[in-house]
């Protein structure tokens, strides 16, 4: 749910579009290590997540973090 009242009205638009099943754009990820950042798409992802939806489409930059233990974590060299 949204944290501000001034964001409200946008993530109810949002909620409206996605119970008819209407597709959504793709939200923009950067991943760095394991961890994912939203580039665009916060209010998206904030009702995918509120009706538990697991997954979603996105566009995702990979960044490396430079550091690996050993190759097991290392998704391409």
């Amino acid at each position: 749910m949204p944290a501000k009242a001034s964001v409200e009205e946008r993530w109810k638009r949002i909620d409206r579009a996605f119970h008819p099943g209407e597709e959504l754009p793709p939200v923009s990820l950067y991943k760095v290590g394991a961890f994912y950042f939203v580039l665009d798409g916060h209010h998206r992802v904030s009702v995918a997540r509120y009706h538990g939806v697991e997954w979603i489409d996105a566009y995702v930059t990979v960044f490396g973090t430079g550091v690996w233990s050993d190759g097991r974590d290392r998704e391409s060299a």
